[in-house]
């Protein structure tokens, strides 16, 4: 290896080949994290800011914001990837049969296309209208994708050589409230651009159902709400929200004890480890009965309306709560936790750079390349894939 050689592989390692912008919004304000993507091909978090009491419709009028993005990595361009709650963002991932012909490829991928994507977009669209009570002007499509490929069960690598054969395709659509998608387009300078809008906890769903093949619900924990999917042979669908959160816990404990969040975890911690009193604890189960007991109960109704019995509760913050040894007695926590843990806390480093390989997956791999030949026109041009 000569010094020049030597010298390109150094550098590769300092310079950034991406520069990357996180934007979360969460139940009581919004998380921005940038990262780089070095030579080595890793994510690497390098800024973090948390703005509490900002929402989806009034960021954009945030000075500090306005700031924070005319001056990320300046002078240089870079890509943003959006996360967003429910109602403003409604992902669906649908299981659609594809059976090619052996005759034309592009005549099979647009049979397929207008026999079954089509019409599955336009129902969800229809779910997505419903549900954030808005016209159909204001539904934007920003995601059609293949995210997976199986066939007789069997999970199937994302090539072309995979559809030379009868299988099934996952194909994720996302649907966008349209005001919020033009606030994000107007507060980033041009050097920035909109690599892609996600879901909270619907690439968490993905992953068990790629273990799992048993239908189930999917329990995502936030703050004040709780997303709830259901994942069967036909997919994976945001059914609703629990309008209940670990700060209604908080809440409750606050009023009776004076404390502060951060107390409030630590209660929680040692209450999770059987570390208090069998009196305290005690005291502590009486004052969060009533909450935890119509939080179990919201779930159960999930499983009558669904007749789906195995849960997945991804509990975030309460992730030492929801222990083994189960610190309340109720049936709140004998649910299934998920194959990971803690993977809801939405400021950990490892989520987001899970995010990104996912995504990254989803719009690069063949079969959506060859999809979205068709489908390219129904996205904003905008978008960049």
């Amino acid at each position: 290896m000569n010094i020049r050689t030597l010298l390109q592989k150094q550098l590769q390692n300092y310079i950034p080949q991406k520069r990357l912008c996180f934007i979360w919004f969460g139940d009581e304000g919004i998380s921005l994290k940038t990262a780089h993507i070095k030579g080595d091909g890793h994510l690497h978090i390098k800024r973090s800011l948390y703005i509490p009491d900002v929402h989806e419709l009034s960021f954009d009028t945030l000075k500090r914001i306005k700031l924070f993005f005319s001056s990320v990595f300046f002078p240089f361009p870079f890509e943003c990837i959006v996360f967003f709650p429910f109602p403003y963002i409604q992902s669906q991932i649908t299981v659609l049969p594809f059976t090619p012909t052996q005759k034309n490829e592009q005549e099979d991928v647009s049979s397929f296309v207008s026999q079954y994507v089509w019409p599955s977009i336009e129902k969800q669209k229809k779910l997505f209208v419903e549900a954030k009570g808005c016209n159909e002007l204001e539904a934007l499509l920003v995601q059609s994708h293949v995210i997976a490929a199986s066939q007789g069960g069997k999970n199937l690598p994302l090539t072309k050589e995979t559809i030379q054969v009868p299988t099934h395709l996952s194909f994720l659509h996302t649907f966008l409230f349209r005001p919020v998608f033009s606030k994000i387009s107007r507060i980033l300078p041009k050097r920035g651009s909109i690599g892609g809008f996600m879901q909270q906890g619907l690439l968490s769903a993905h992953d068990i159902s790629l273990k799992e093949k048993d239908p189930f619900l999917y329990i995502r924990i936030g703050a004040r709400m709780t997303d709830v999917y259901q994942s069967d042979k036909d997919g994976i669908t945001h059914l609703d929200c629990i309008h209940m959160g670990y700060k209604n816990l908080y809440d409750v404990l606050h009023a009776h004890l004076d404390i502060n969040i951060d107390t409030f975890r630590t209660i929680l911690e040692r209450l999770g480890k059987k570390e208090l009193s069998s009196k305290s604890q005690r005291h502590i189960e009486q004052i969060l009965k009533k909450e935890v007991e119509e939080f179990d109960l919201g779930i159960k109704n999930f499983q009558k309306t669904t007749k789906i019995k195995k849960v997945y509760i991804d509990p975030g913050p309460l992730d030492t709560h929801f222990s083994s040894k189960r610190a309340f007695r109720t049936s709140l926590l004998s649910y299934h936790k998920p194959l990971w843990k803690g993977r809801a806390e939405i400021y950990q480093d490892e989520f987001l750079r899970e995010a990104y390989i996912q995504r990254s997956v989803h719009y690069t791999n063949s079969i959506s390349a060859l999809m979205l030949k068709f489908l390219r026109w129904l996205l904003p041009h905008s978008l960049k894939f």
